[in-house]
């Protein structure tokens, strides 16, 4: 075998293994993908968003596409999937509040992936800034791209 024959043939073997490794990381996007949210205030009781698996430690996306009345947001986890009423999650955002006033793309820092426990799910939690009812619309993603 000569010398070029051997470079071309690890050369061939070299881009074969990026093209797996792109394929492989691809496989294991984060959970990116958007699902729509209504909040329904009413006498002051806050909203959760369902809870969706968390993939890796990106902020969480929101984008609020309507919103009637100004809310306050933040991060919550949960070891399932399911509403852990009455506590609506435990807070993963380490004080990092969103006052969310008008329509908009918010990226909400969070330790729900990354913090001192790992949770397997995030939702957002929102409390009414007023106890009258009004409604806010929009979607989000436990994973930012």
């Amino acid at each position: 075998m000569t010398i070029a024959k051997a470079k071309k043939g690890i050369a061939t073997t070299l881009i074969a293994c990026v093209l797996t490794l792109a394929c492989v990381s691809t496989a294991f996007a984060s959970n990116s993908t958007d699902t729509h949210f209504t909040f329904n205030f009413s006498g002051g009781k806050p909203q959760v968003t369902e809870f969706r698996s968390k993939t890796d430690a990106t902020n969480v996306y929101m984008s609020v596409e309507g919103v009637e009345n100004e809310f306050v947001a933040h991060v919550v986890g949960s070891d399932d999937n399911v509403n852990p009423n009455p506590t609506l999650g435990t807070d993963c955002s380490h004080n990092y509040t969103y006052t969310i006033r008008q329509p908009g793309v918010v990226r909400m820092r969070n330790w729900v992936y990354d913090g001192a426990h790992r949770f397997k799910y995030a939702a957002i939690y929102a409390a009414p800034s007023y106890g009258f009812e009004f409604g806010a619309w929009g979607l989000w993603s436990p994973d930012s791209v």
